[in-house]
């Protein structure tokens, strides 16, 4: 019996490859099927929380200003941070004035260390949902489920609907929202298996949260209360200026540990390097006199890579002044005497 093909019970080579291609096409068709189902149970999740607008678009902003070769200092002490196999520290506070550069640092953050920084929300003073923590959980909530479907399929089997959120607190929408799911899903080692190690979930602008609300359900009180209570592989990144936050609580459930990026001397070096190769390049003779333009701009930025980069227009314009009359030297360069008259010393209050 040869099973009705050719040479002894042998597929030959056509019967071979339809049966290859009828299996490609079965495997096709499930894999686009289960593509659809998540896609589904996804739009279902949204419906539910109604997220605010994609943290993407500030993501990618922000990390755009980032300018290259700084920051990473600041990567290299969170990757030591995040690294630790039984953590003594949960929480890493980066912080720092106005204009130092947190933003930038976290949403690159947010992008090139992707394989753990899961989740990530922006506070601004000057919206109402972004210093709104139920926004913030909802957040949270819908980027955890993007990353991980079955997050997302749990907090739809909970049976919570769009109109029982509506009435609850930000508290108990982190515990619905993120704490059960969390806890559920990391108990079972089926689902457990396909969940990253360590989950790091990013905060900036903490203090921009609700003052108002600061002691019920705002932001802080979010971090400081109940973020311990997720799971240990929940570590958590908060950006805010100094002393806005006293971490009391913080301070023996995550011991969170500080990184005050204005006072440390490699936030010094990358200023330099930015008002080098950003704002003075083209505009100062290279060699000592940007060098003494450097130290000038520095004297004045308070820190600031705002600062910084604003004087470059201000600059461009002078030496274009200066051309078009004729008295530029060096080839219509500007120096370190003219950086210094230029540009005035900032108070801090301007920050």
């Amino acid at each position: 019996f040869d099973g009705g093909g050719s040479g002894g019970g042998r597929l030959n080579a056509e019967e071979a490859a339809e049966r290859k291609s009828r299996l490609e096409a079965v495997r096709a068709r499930r894999a686009e099927e289960a593509r659809q189902l998540l896609e589904q149970e996804l739009q279902e999740v949204s419906r539910m929380l109604m997220p605010p607008p994609s943290e993407e678009d500030y993501v990618r902003l922000w990390a755009s200003m980032r300018h290259p070769g700084t920051c990473s200092w600041l990567f290299e002490s969170f990757d030591e941070w995040a690294a630790a196999a039984s953590p003594s520290s949960r929480l890493l506070v980066v912080e720092g004035g106005a204009g130092v550069g947190k933003s930038t640092f976290l949403a690159a953050l947010c992008m090139e260390r992707a394989d753990i920084v899961k989740a990530h929300f922006v506070c601004r003073h000057d919206c109402a949902l972004r210093r709104d923590a139920r926004w913030l959980v909802r957040s949270l909530a819908q980027q955890l489920a993007q990353h991980w479907p079955p997050f997302g399929r749990r907090i739809l089997e909970s049976g919570v609907t769009r109109e029982e959120l509506e009435e609850k607190s930000a508290s108990a929408m982190f515990m619905e929202l993120l704490k059960e799911p969390l806890e559920t899903l990391c108990s079972d080692s089926e689902s457990s298996s396909s969940l990253p190690s360590k989950i790091v979930i990013v905060v900036d602008g903490i203090d921009e949260g609700d003052a108002e609300v600061a002691t019920t359900c705002g932001v802080l009180h979010l971090v400081e209360h109940l973020f311990p209570l997720l799971p240990d592989s929940v570590r958590v990144v908060v950006g805010c200026r100094p002393s806005a936050c006293c971490w009391e609580v913080a301070l023996e459930q995550l011991e969170p540990r500080v990184l005050c990026i204005d006072k440390d001397e490699r936030h010094n070096a990358d200023l330099q390097l930015f008002a080098k190769e950003s704002v003075l390049s083209g505009l100062v003779a290279p060699g000592p006199e940007i060098q003494r333009a450097v130290q000038a701009l520095l004297a004045r930025a308070l820190g600031s890579f705002f600062l910084l980069a604003l004087a470059r227009p201000l600059l461009a314009r002078a030496q274009h002044q200066s051309r078009c009359r004729g008295d530029a030297s060096q080839l219509g360069l500007l120096t370190a005497s003219d950086v210094e008259q230029l540009i005035p010393h900032t108070s801090s209050e301007v920050l």
